[in-house]
């Protein structure tokens, strides 16, 4: 078992989404510890890129402010770094990302930071090779999304899926497609984890989303705090992943 299939080993897990530099990046190493203090069990770090696309608005936007703050992919390695002892650190970002530094460079940063899991949002299951062929030298999973609106491609990508499986919803999705992908997961590769992305700030669809799922992403509320509470952002970010954690875990 590595470290990221150990963050479901004994409950539901939470991962924690958070845009490095927005506002700035002591704001997204304070909130990052708030998150971790109050249940989070994974960190997702996202790396501000100018075009940000697969992605709701309000994290588009969150991009463009870590970008004005100055952010780079390696401010990004430095954030990760900080918390990579702590909980397993992935990395969400776009393919011109990797491939500047080229494929090995970027892995061997993830290395040395301590990044366990790399998500990259345009890079389809077709075109993931070139790049896990490279991460599996460094012990970094790729991980892949699929969506319950495409049940078709669930099986195939969960049989070759690392890490965990990244299931997103979407605005009209509702709670048996969710148990349907998370079900066609589980035949094609009944060890691997399934996490819901479920982008939206409301609790209840995220409890129901999760009932046959192992675990839940929160990213939209959480980057909605940063944005809305520039000070005092660590008390609503406490509050919000404490009563997540306690609709999912008890």
């Amino acid at each position: 078992m590595n470290k990221l299939t150990s963050a479901f080993s004994a409950r539901k897990a939470i991962a924690a989404y958070f845009t490095c530099g927005d506002p700035t990046a002591e704001a997204t190493v304070e909130a990052a510890n708030a998150a971790i203090s109050a249940g989070a069990d994974i960190l997702f770090l996202g790396i501000p890129f100018s075009d940000p696309t697969a992605v709701d608005p309000v994290i588009q936007e969150s991009s463009l402010r870590g970008l004005a703050d100055g952010t780079t992919t390696k401010t990004v390695m430095e954030t990760a770094k900080r918390f990579s002892d702590k909980v397993p650190v992935v990395l969400t970002g776009y393919a011109n990302l990797v491939f500047s530094p080229g494929i090995e460079n970027f892995a061997k940063q993830c290395e040395d930071a301590g990044v366990t899991g790399v998500i990259l949002h345009d890079v389809p299951f077709e075109e993931q090779e070139e790049f896990k062929a490279v991460f599996r030298d460094y012990g970094i999973s790729l991980i892949s999304m699929v969506s319950p609106e495409l049940p078709e491609r669930i099986g195939m990508i969960a049989k070759e899926a690392e890490g965990f499986l990244y299931i997103v919803t979407g605005a009209e999705t509702n709670r048996e497609a969710v148990q349907n992908a998370v079900r066609l997961a589980k035949e094609a590769n009944p060890e691997l984890p399934c996490i819901i992305g479920c982008g939206v700030a409301d609790a209840a669809p995220i409890e129901s989303f999760c009932e046959e799922a192992d675990g839940a992403v929160l990213d939209y509320e959480l980057v909605y705090i940063m944005d809305e509470y520039p000070v005092g952002a660590k008390r609503h970010i406490t509050a919000y992943v404490e009563h997540i954690d306690k609709l999912l875990n008890g």
